[in-house]
């Protein structure tokens, strides 16, 4: 399995992913960042 991060992806994982169809998934702290992302776009869409 692929576990994506938020940092340590890389080329051959992503081909893995795409081409041979193998199992993705976030870890904790993958999590963590696009919960964090996703409330700072959140704020930018309120201040609008």
């Amino acid at each position: 399995m692929i576990v994506l991060d938020g940092n340590s992806l890389t080329l051959d994982e992503v081909v893995r992913a795409a081409r041979n169809y193998e199992e993705v998934g976030l870890s904790d702290q993958g999590r963590a960042q696009i919960i964090k992302s996703r409330a700072i776009v959140d704020k930018i869409l309120e201040d609008e």
